[in-house]
């Protein structure tokens, strides 16, 4: 129901990436390219954004994360 879902929701910080982003998330895509590794691009521009703030990206999804510098918080 959407009081419910506006109470989960409500106090999660929303943020999206800028060109500085963007340009720092096709760096990592490169060099994970060039460690012959895979880093998606909405994984590339998670992280860029996250960095971009000094936020820590929350998931389960850590070893694609691992990949680039961004601090990472699984559950």
């Amino acid at each position: 129901d959407e009081p419910s879902l506006v109470g989960i929701l409500e106090p999660v910080e929303f943020v999206q990436p800028g060109p500085e982003s963007a340009l720092q998330a096709g760096v990592w895509r490169r060099e994970s390219h060039e460690r012959g590794r895979r880093l998606s691009l909405p994984d590339a521009l998670i992280a860029a954004a996250a960095a971009a703030i000094d936020a820590a990206v929350l998931t389960r999804n850590v070893k694609d994360f691992a990949l680039t510098p961004v601090r990472v918080e699984t559950y």
